[in-house]
């Protein structure tokens, strides 16, 4: 029987970020993420779902889809709070 181990990973890898986007949405304090990064895992996440759309990946699809969703709050939430600041250096 074969196993596809990127739901496996599916089920890890969820678990392990949703309790800081819980975090935030219980406390408001946007102030320890930094907003390159947010900005910036946002857009590979949003690569990451053309890439599951183009190779019929429902792995990287679902996995990228929840991801941006939780990106897309912490952005929303730095946003609100006025710590949104994007910088190249």
């Amino acid at each position: 029987m074969k196993y596809d181990l990127g739901y496996m990973a599916l089920i890890f890898a969820l678990p392990a970020f949703l309790p800081q986007v819980y975090k935030l949405y219980k406390d408001n304090d946007s102030s320890s993420f930094s907003s390159n990064t947010v900005l910036l895992f946002w857009m590979a996440q949003l690569f990451w779902i053309i890439h599951g759309i183009q190779n019929n990946d429902n792995i990287i699809l679902s996995g990228a889809t929840i991801n941006i969703l939780c990106f897309s709050y912490i952005i929303y939430k730095l946003y609100n709070n006025n710590e949104l600041n994007f910088y190249f250096i």
